[in-house]
């Protein structure tokens, strides 16, 4: 992992390269200093904030189907009857089926206020699923996007 970061992935698709995640840590120095720091090497081109990425972004980066109406990939359901009609869609499905995911889709865990071993348990057992899908949750806010350079 790079210096200067707490997470981060490699997505690999297609042809069109590489991308990788980097999320600055929340003391992080700010942005030039910051990918100075990641020290990610000159074949990598910073794209964007992850929560600043548009339109015209995700389409140099997603299939797009013009026989199918400019209609983009799914990349959840790779079939032609599930496609996209926005570039971000497409990228958001792109992110999810490499395990990146903006919010944590388990609910996290309560504990009751019973002390019984099967409550603690459970609790503890929930609390783990929890624990591990947030490890797959990266903060747009500090997610950074850059493209491999050929």
């Amino acid at each position: 992992m790079p210096e200067g970061s707490d997470k981060a992935t490699h997505l690999s698709f297609n042809e069109r390269g590489t991308l990788v995640f980097f999320t600055e840590q929340p003391d992080a120095p700010p942005m030039e200093q910051g990918l100075y720091k990641l020290n990610v090497g000159s074949n990598w081109k910073h794209l964007c904030l992850a929560s600043e990425i548009t339109e015209e972004q995700a389409k140099g980066i997603v299939e797009q189907y013009p026989a199918y109406d400019g209609k983009y990939s799914n990349y959840e359901m790779p079939f032609f009857d599930y496609l996209l009609s926005t570039a971000i869609e497409s990228w958001d499905s792109l992110l999810r089926v490499n395990g990146v995911y903006w919010e944590n889709s388990v609910k996290k865990p309560y504990r009751e206020n019973c002390a019984c071993y099967a409550c603690a348990d459970n609790f503890n057992k929930k609390f783990r699923e929890w624990e591990n899908a947030q490890k797959k949750v990266f903060d747009k806010q500090r997610t950074h996007i850059f493209i491999k350079q050929n």
